[in-house]
């Protein structure tokens, strides 16, 4: 909103509109950049954390799966 109010109090009659207008190009494109870099930084953290809790899955998985071999194992044993 800030940007736009200063948009409007350029007076385009003005001798150094066109650097005021420069000026204000590139402070909305450094708030875009710094906008963009958040963003990325949120989606790489969401990704890490779903692969994190993929890794932690799996390995849950596999100690169930080692286990129920085990249990398996041991059973056979006692019946022997």
């Amino acid at each position: 909103m800030q940007s736009e109010n200063s948009i409007n109090h350029i007076d385009v009659n003005s001798s150094d509109f066109q650097d005021k207008l420069l000026d204000e190009i590139a402070n909305d494109l450094t708030r875009l950049k710094k906008n963009i870099t958040i963003i990325t930084k949120i989606r790489m953290t969401g990704s890490e954390m779903e692969v994190e809790t993929a890794a932690m899955h799996h390995a849950l998985l596999w100690h169930q799966l080692k286990e129920a071999k085990d249990n398996i194992v041991q059973s056979e044993n006692s019946q022997q």
